[in-house]
């Protein structure tokens, strides 16, 4: 189906976050001023593309369409802050 799963979240480290995800690699990342900024992000993105999320996780199940958009929207909200 040409889908893959990535994670969308905040994290503390991203190294560190990565390792506990085991063989992956970063995408995209944004820094905010405060940790309330950046929760407020990730909760609307997780809002935006629900529909492709598998329930009760930060995992999304994207195609690579459905993944630049992802990606749109997370530039446009660090271009925000």
């Amino acid at each position: 189906s040409g889908k893959k799963y990535y994670k969308i979240g905040k994290a503390v480290s991203v190294p560190k976050r990565i390792k506990q995800f085991g063989p992956c690699k970063l995408i995209a990342s944004n820094t905010y001023p405060s940790a309330r900024d950046a929760f407020r992000a990730e909760t609307e993105l997780h809002k935006m593309f629900e529909c492709y999320r598998k329930p009760d996780t930060e995992i999304f199940l994207l195609d690579l369409s459905q993944l630049f958009k992802v990606i749109n929207e997370f530039k446009a909200k660090a271009l925000l802050h």
